[in-house]
C-alpha cells in the first residue's frame, strides 16, 4: 500500500455538544439504560465530535458522525431483504389433531389387518437405514443463543447465534484421549447437531469458537496471530445414539463475538459474487480473504478498519450492539476487497459529519459504508452503540449542504440508486462494478464507472442524485483508444511551433471564430505558420546529417 494511503477508516464517539450520555450499561434495576433523545437546535448541536487519530503514514482518516435525535423503534430485520420481523418469536409447533378413538374391544376388520401389515418396501428401507445410522453415530444437538443490548431496538434481546463454528469433542473409548472428533457451524436458527462416526462417545463436550464457517472471524487482538473467543459446552460422560442438550447460551462477556458473527451474516448473504469467497476475484473456499474483527481491542466507542497494517476491523468494547457499527466498518473492507485489495486515496476525512462537507474522497468512502450497512439492515440510519441515531438523509427532504462532499447525500443517492425502484433496480450490478474499478470520488463513480459497466446516468438518474444535492451538467467525453495504434513516421510527423508569447494561437483562434477577417491579420498568420514549418524543416534536415 502506498505511503500516501490513510491507514486507518475509523470511527470514535465522543459526547455531543448536548452532553447527550452515549454509554451502553444496566441500571440497577437490570434493565438497558439508554441515553434520552432530544431534538438538537439548529447548528452544531447535537454533533458527536470525534476524537483525531492520527494515522501511522500521516494522513488522519477518521471515521467521526454527527449524532443527532429520532426514535430508535425498529424490529430485527431478517436475513439481508429489508423485511422487518420481530426478533426472539419462534415458530410455535402445531400439533397434530387426534383422531377418533376406538371403544375398548372393537375388532380390527380383516381389511385393516392387512394393510397393517402391509407396508411401502421404499419406507421400510428408509426407517432400516435410520436405525442402523443411529446405531453407528452419536451425537449431540442444541441450541446457540447470546444476549445482548441491541442499539436498533434499544433493548436487550437473545438471539440466535448463526453461523457459528462448533467441534465435537471426546474419546471413541472409556478412558481415551479426548480429541476433536466433528466440526460444523450452526444453522440460520442458531442449531447444530454434532455427530461422529461412532457408537459411543466417552466425555463428550460441544466447543465453540469465534469464526463463522464461512470467510469471517473474530479473534481478541490486533495483533501477530492473535487468538480466536472460545467456550466449551457441559460434558456428557457417556453419548451414544442422539442426545440433545438442549439451548447452550454464550457466556455474557462474549457476547459480543458472536453477535459479530451473526450480524456478518446479512451482509454476506448480499454478497452477490456467485463463488464461496467474498468477491469474484476468489474461487477456492479454502484460500477465500478472511473478513476479521479484532474485539475488544481498543476503547469504547472506537472502530476503525486498519487499512494498512493488518486490514482488520479495530472495534472498542461497547461497539457490538450497534449493527450499523458492525456493518459500516465491514463497508469499508467490503470496498478494499471489491477493489482487488486496493482503496482509494482518502484526505479531508478529520473530521468527517453525515450531514457536513468533507471531502470528494471521505464523503464517497464513508457514504459507501453508510449505504452498505443500510442496505443491509434496511434501516437508513446510523445508530451508535448507545441507541442513539442521526437519519443519512435530512428529514426535512432537503440536501444536506455541500453536494458529492457530503457523505450523507453520497449515501442516500446510493441507496436510491440501487433501490427496487431505482434506475438500477438492484445492488447487484454495482457489486460488479466495483470488482472492475476503483472509483476515486462519487464523481468518477457515477460519469465514469457506471456507464463502463452499462448503468444509467440519464436524466432520470441525474434526478435521482439530484435529489440528494448532487448535479452533474454532463458527463466527460472520452476519445477511445485504438487497440493497437498505427506507428508514426517521424518524417511526416507536424511538430508545433514554438513561441514564447502565444501571439500565433491567439491569432489563429481570432481568425478560426471569425473575430477578426481582415486581411492583414490573415496574411500575418500565413506568415508565422510558413516561418515555423522552414524551422520544423531545417531542424529534420540538421538531424539527418548528424546521423
Amino acid at each position: 500500500m502506498a505511503e500516501s494511503r490513510s491507514t486507518r477508516v475509523r470511527s470514535r464517539w465522543a459526547a455531543p455538544i448536548l452532553s447527550l450520555s452515549l454509554t451502553i450499561g444496566m441500571c440497577a434495576a437490570g434493565a438497558p439504560a439508554f441515553a434520552d433523545e432530544a431534538p438538537a437546535p439548529e447548528g452544531t448541536a447535537g454533533e458527536t465530535v470525534l476524537a483525531a487519530e492520527q494515522a501511522q503514514d500521516g494522513l488522519p482518516q477518521e471515521d467521526a458522525v454527527t449524532a443527532g435525535a429520532q426514535d430508535a423503534d425498529a424490529v430485527r430485520p431478517d436475513a439481508g431483504d429489508g423485511t422487518a420481523v420481530p426478533s426472539g418469536t419462534q415458530d410455535a409447533d402445531a400439533s397434530e389433531p387426534g383422531g377418533a378413538q376406538e371403544a375398548p374391544g372393537a375388532e380390527t376388520t380383516g381389511d385393516e389387518a392387512d394393510a397393517a401389515e402391509t407396508q411401502d418396501p421404499a419406507a421400510q428401507a428408509q426407517d432400516a437405514a435410520d436405525a442402523q445410522a443411529d446405531a453407528t453415530q452419536a451425537c449431540l444437538d442444541g441450541h446457540l443463543q447470546y444476549t445482548l443490548l441491541i442499539a436498533e431496538i434499544k433493548a436487550e434481546q437473545t438471539r440466535p447465534a448463526r453461523s457459528a463454528a462448533w467441534t465435537l469433542v471426546g474419546a471413541t473409548e472409556e478412558g481415551g484421549a479426548v480429541a476433536p472428533l466433528a466440526q460444523g457451524a450452526t444453522d440460520a436458527n442458531g442449531d447444530f447437531s454434532a455427530c461422529a462416526p461412532v457408537a459411543t462417545i466417552y466425555d463428550a463436550a460441544v466447543e465453540f469458537s469465534s469464526h463463522s464457517d464461512k470467510p469471517w472471524r473474530v479473534v481478541v487482538d490486533d495483533g501477530d496471530a492473535p487468538a480466536e473467543h472460545s467456550f466449551t459446552g457441559a460434558e456428557q460422560a457417556s453419548v451414544s445414539g442422539i442426545v440433545d442438550v438442549g439451548t447452550i447460551d454464550v457466556p455474557e462477556a462474549l457476547a459480543g463475538a458472536w453477535k459479530i458473527i451473526d450480524d456478518v451474516t446479512l451482509l454476506w448473504d448480499l454478497r452477490a459474487s456467485g463463488t464461496p469467497c467474498w468477491t469474484v476475484h476468489e474461487t477456492d473456499a479454502d484460500a477465500c480473504t478472511e473478513l476479521e474483527y479484532a474485539w475488544p481491542d481498543a476503547e469504547e466507542g472506537v472502530a476503525y478498519f486498519a487499512l494498512s497494517t493488518t486490514q482488520r476491523i479495530v472495534l472498542g468494547t461497547d461497539v457490538p450492539p450497534s449493527q450499523h457499527t458492525v456493518l459500516h466498518e465491514a463497508g469499508h473492507w467490503l470496498q478494499w476487497v471489491l477493489a482487488g485489495k486496493d482503496f482509494p486515496v482518502v484526505t479531508g476525512c478529520d473530521p468527517h459529519y453525515i450531514e457536513k462537507p468533507s471531502s470528494k474522497s471521505c464523503a464517497w468512502t464513508e457514504g459507501f459504508a453508510d449505504a452498505v450497512a443500510a442496505w443491509a439492515l434496511g434501516d437508513r440510519r446510523f445508530v451508535f452503540p448507545s441507541g442513539f441515531s442521526w437519519p443519512l438523509e435530512n428529514p426535512d427532504g432537503i440536501a444536506w449542504e455541500g453536494g458529492d462532499v457530503t457523505q450523507g447525500n453520497v449515501a442516500g443517492a446510493l441507496l436510491d440508486l440501487w433501490a427496487a425502484d431505482g434506475p438500477d433496480g438492484r445492488w447487484d450490478a454495482n457489486i460488479a462494478l466495483m470488482s472492475r474499478h476503483n472509483p476515486a470520488d462519487f464523481r468518477d463513480y457515477f460519469l465514469n464507472a457506471r456507464p463502463a459497466e452499462g448503468l444509467a446516468i440519464d436524466q432520470a438518474a441525474r434526478d435521482v442524485i439530484a435529489r440528494h444535492g448532487i448535479v452533474y451538467e454532463s458527463a466527460p467525453v472520452v476519445e477511445p483508444v485504438p487497440d493497437d495504434p498505427a506507428p508514426v513516421d517521424e518524417d511526416q510527423a507536424v511538430t508545433a511551433p514554438v513561441s514564447d508569447d502565444r501571439s500565433a494561437t491567439r491569432a489563429a483562434a481570432l481568425a478560426s471564430t471569425g473575430a477578426d477577417s481582415s486581411p492583414l491579420l490573415a496574411a500575418a498568420i500565413v506568415l508565422m505558420l510558413a516561418g515555423a514549418a522552414a524551422f520544423t524543416l531545417s531542424r529534420r534536415s540538421r538531424r539527418r546529417v548528424a546521423g
